[in-house]
């Protein structure tokens, strides 16, 4: 679920930045140092929203902190939201010694066979929030059925018992969601006129669900309260597009939920807190079995905690009033989660950390008796930088955000920016609020990775109509005031089937993968691919498959199209060589030419006996190369045009052959390392930067 936070009431500096910003040298420790310590991995299938990212991020802060510095080393392996790419990983930490692994599950069921193995071969396991069903395993979760029972019993008495309400399913198919709306419903039940007149999905994401509730509301001229499985902030802005007064709301614990709680006139409304610290109490309950401390129970389910602009009205459990500077920040991100921490931890963490700050630079406000948002004096001088992410859902994403982070504590950004990081939902209305938000707060400039080439550029218009400095990157907009870096995809597809036809000599039958349906970047490749293909007259698309990015359906794909050709001679798509082995080995099948994209398990799989092919590099250091070019600008040193194509390096196991530019030798140690996570891409940074991001960095260490 796309649950949210429970914080220690202790803020240090209220900046934001969703990324995992934790400065770590690129060599492994040194034994004297490492030594006593045992590997801890915490295994996470999706990183695609704030709970997620805040998550990994106070796991992270907890692991610097005592008792876990001297205990564990440390690490979080992203993998993409498939049970099998999940359990691959998993086998893989047992074969790297892990003694403990928290996992966050892609499903409650498919992982189940890898777990076992890992606690046959005596590796501690604990699931937390989306937990699984393996007896082995510990497992860590919310009462989501006594939150929502909660939540629909505060909307029914402050209904007074009679009343219409509309109701969020949440996300088809998952089962909190389910949970969710079990709970809800069954405390509405208990009341006969108390209706629930109209449902919808809200996909725990603010743009289906202001949908949703627009529709309800335009079918349902009477709306007494508003059920969700997220976003308050939705239910406000629909109810005041439609001119209909505030009514009663549930929603989970964003920051944005509690402002709009507190500060709409006539509004109220009830919320109830999943903390992504679940992660800090896997850490501790680990620990604790390794001290053989005994726990009776290996279900360990925690209550959430309850906040409300009503406490009189009586649920039959403690509930806290919403308040400014407590739980509501107006100067925090609306996607922070209040509190991050579950009860009774030792620990605490800051709002920095998690929002994935390094908070030693914050260090001596840790003491302040307030919460106010005064900045240190090292803050004093520097410009607002904003970086607008609209999607956290692989690796590449996250490199890019843990990239850009790493930078910003680097000269000359250090003493320039005041840099914050703002991830918001997938959907072009949460990032064109987001960015209002940026405008509104003094920024000086705005770096987006955009969720639509089009419909942010109004809201962009204004920024730039503001004075503000809006660099686009990676999924770059078509606004004229933005600048826009990307690489030379085009470019980069033509070469890529180059060298796979001339591999083939111009004779062979090829599976071509499109991507992701939708992605305008997919459709330039597969169309530059096509384009070049054409041109062979003996060379043959025999099968197409929509590899959405995503090993799963990668190797789905490929299988599918070997059952139904007995020849394929080439395989040729954007993602993961690793993917295309493994269905190839399974079909026993010789290895053939491919193609794909910079991840280092692609490098890895070319290095393989019998493996050829070739590489397209996308650097997640785009981020880092906006950052340079927004300095650059704010020094009176703009670059001679808005639009800025990268020509990126290309690799291969040929270098022989001539596709027009130079092709650079695949080689373990300086693109494939058979030690870092194989999501990890290379290379790091474009070409040209004045400095150097390490590995550790770009994995958020």
């Amino acid at each position: 679920m796309h649950s949210r936070a429970f914080f220690k009431p202790m803020r240090w500096l209220a900046l934001i930045a969703l990324s995992f910003g934790f400065a770590v040298a690129f060599n492994t420790p040194t034994p004297s140092s490492a030594q006593q310590k045992v590997k801890v991995f915490l295994s996470n299938s999706f990183v695609g929203n704030d709970w997620r990212v805040e998550m990994e991020n106070v796991a992270m802060a907890a692991s610097k902190k005592e008792p876990f510095a001297s205990r564990f080393d440390f690490k979080i392996i992203n993998v993409e939201n498939n049970p099998e790419t999940q359990a691959a990983s998993l086998d893989n930490m047992v074969q790297q010694g892990a003694k403990v692994i928290l996992v966050d599950a892609s499903s409650p069921t498919a992982l189940n066979a890898s777990i076992n193995r890992a606690c046959d071969a005596g590796v501690i396991v604990i699931s937390f929030d989306q937990v699984v069903t393996a007896d082995c395993a510990y497992k860590i979760d919310s009462d989501f059925s006594k939150a929502a029972a909660w939540g629909g019993l505060w909307l029914a008495k402050k209904l007074n018992g009679k009343g219409n309400v509309v109701f969020d399913r949440g996300l088809p198919g998952a089962p909190i969601s389910k949970v969710l709306e079990d709970g809800g419903k069954a405390s509405f039940a208990k009341y006969a006129d108390v209706k629930v007149v109209c449902e919808f999905d809200g996909q725990y994401a603010e743009g289906p669900t202001e949908q949703g509730i627009t529709s309800c509301l335009a079918a349902n001229p009477k709306v007494d309260a508003i059920f969700t499985q997220g976003y308050c902030t939705s239910a406000v802005r629909a109810l005041k597009a439609a001119n209909r007064p505030m009514v009663p709301m549930y929603c989970q614990a964003y920051n944005g939920n509690y402002l709009a709680l507190l500060n709409e006139a006539g509004i109220s409304g009830i919320v109830t807190a999943n903390p992504p610290g679940l992660s800090a109490l896997a850490m501790q309950t680990a620990l604790d079995l390794l001290d053989g401390k005994k726990i009776d129970n290996k279900q360990i389910r925690i209550d959430s905690p309850v906040y409300v602009t009503d406490t009189s009205i009586d649920i039959g459990t403690k509930v806290n009033k919403i308040e400014k500077d407590v739980v509501a920040f107006p100067d925090l991100p609306p996607g922070l989660t209040f509190p991050a921490l579950p009860p009774g931890l030792s620990i605490t963490i800051s709002t920095d950390e998690a929002q994935g700050k390094d908070a030693t630079a914050t260090a001596s406000a840790t003491m302040a008796p307030t919460m106010s948002g005064t900045k240190s004096a090292a803050a004093q001088g520097k410009v607002k930088v904003f970086l607008s992410n609209n999607y956290m859902g692989n690796d590449w994403r996250v490199q890019m955000v843990n990239t850009a982070q790493a930078v910003a504590k680097k000269a000359p950004f250090a003493s320039r920016f005041d840099f914050v990081v703002v991830n918001v939902e997938n959907s072009p209305e949460a990032q064109a609020s987001s960015i209002e938000n940026m405008i509104d707060q003094g920024a000086k400039a705005i770096l987006i990775d955009a969720s639509s080439s089009t419909a942010l550029n109004s809201v962009i218009d204004r920024a730039c109509k503001a004075g503000i400095i809006v660099i686009s990157f990676d999924q770059i907009v078509s606004a004229d005031c933005a600048y826009k870096i990307q690489s030379n995809i085009p470019k980069i597809s033509n070469l890529q089937a180059e060298y796979i036809a001339k591999t083939l000599k111009g004779k062979g039958n090829i599976v071509l993968d499109r991507g992701l349906p939708g992605a305008p970047i997919s459709k330039v490749l597969t169309d530059g691919a096509k384009a070049v293909f054409a041109k062979y007259p003996n060379l043959k698309i025999v099968c197409e498959f929509d590899g959405q990015y995503a090993e799963g359906p990668n190797e789905q794909g490929v299988s599918s199209c070997l059952a139904a050709n007995p020849q394929v001679d080439a395989i040729v798509g954007p993602s993961y060589c690793a993917a295309t082995i493994r269905a190839l080995k399974a079909a026993n099948r010789p290895l053939v030419p491919t193609s794909c994209s910079n991840f280092n398990g692609s490098f890895l799989a070319l290095t393989e006996k019998g493996a050829s092919g070739v590489i397209l590099v996308n650097s997640p250091g785009l981020s880092a190369l906006a950052m340079q070019t927004a300095l650059d600008i704010m020094d009176g040193k703009a670059p001679p045009s808005k639009d800025m194509t990268i020509d990126t390096p290309m690799y291969a196991t040929d270098t022989s052959i001539d596709i027009g530019v130079p092709l650079q030798k695949i080689e373990t140690g300086k693109v494939a390392f058979a030690n870092l996570p194989p999501g990890l891409s290379f290379p790091l940074l474009p070409e040209g930067l004045p400095f150097s991001v390490t590995t550790d960095e770009a994995q958020g260490k």
